[in-house]
């Protein structure tokens, strides 16, 4: 990782160190927060891996996925992987290019993600908007992520733009510097003819390969966490 990824990593998450902890692999609850209605209207696929998965479909043509576990992680060492763009296609399912387009502030951010998508279809790309909340009573992190169009990035040919609807990954640090509960959803409109086997597969196979890649790379790499983080009171 280089000075200026961290630099702005630290940037980027400086709020996260007000309130998260500082170990690895899945553990066994699943902490569900309560009445939450990101947990409605989602189909159960699997539970393989320590890593629960759930689909969505929209009468528009919009396919979601979903993804969930407890791990034995500190949510500070997540919440610096998943800033971390340099490092994505090492463990993110699909990711072609990843790339940081600009911070807008000292939590948000507009990103690029471009995903492979088998032959013979055309690729898909997405320029977004994340946004970081968080909650310090409740140790929580949501980060929200919804297309937007940006000048600096037009379609580029032979890639289809995609759109990315009502996407978020949700952290809750269930034992101080312990484990933390991820989800991760994504609902996307892939504007444009993707058949129902191809979406149905993507529906199961990549929230899985995502978090155990996640929880794969945090195990074998030193991921390094923002200076401000050890300073926290653990």
């Amino acid at each position: 990782m280089t000075n200026k990824t961290q630099s702005l990593i630290s940037k980027s998450l400086f709020a996260v160190s007000l309130f998260l902890g500082a170990a690895s692999s899945f553990a066994s609850e699943d902490p569900k927060p309560a009445n939450d209605t990101r947990y409605s209207n989602w189909e159960f696929i699997a539970d393989a891996d320590g890593v629960k998965t759930f689909r969505r479909d929209a009468e528009d043509g919009a396919v979601g996925f979903r993804g969930e576990a407890l791990m034995n992680l500190p949510m500070e060492k997540i919440a610096t992987l998943l800033a971390d763009m340099e490092s994505r296609k090492k463990w993110m399912d699909e990711v072609v290019e990843a790339r940081r387009i600009r911070l807008t502030s000292l939590f948000d951010r507009v990103e690029y993600n471009h995903t492979a998508v088998p032959w013979p279809f055309q690729n898909r790309d997405f320029v977004y908007f994340a946004k970081v909340e968080l909650d310090k009573k409740d140790r929580t992190m949501i980060i929200t992520m919804k297309s937007v169009e940006d000048p600096e990035n037009p379609p580029r040919s032979g890639i289809v733009r995609g759109k990315m609807l009502e996407s978020r990954y949700y952290l809750h640090e269930t034992e101080k510097g312990k484990t933390t509960f991820i989800t991760v959803e994504i609902m996307v409109d892939p504007m444009g003819a993707i058949p129902k086997w191809l979406a149905r597969l993507k529906q199961k196979k990549w929230p899985r390969n995502t978090l155990t890649g996640l929880r794969n790379y945090l195990e074998k790499n030193d991921v390094v966490v923002p200076a401000e983080f050890k300073l926290l009171d653990k």
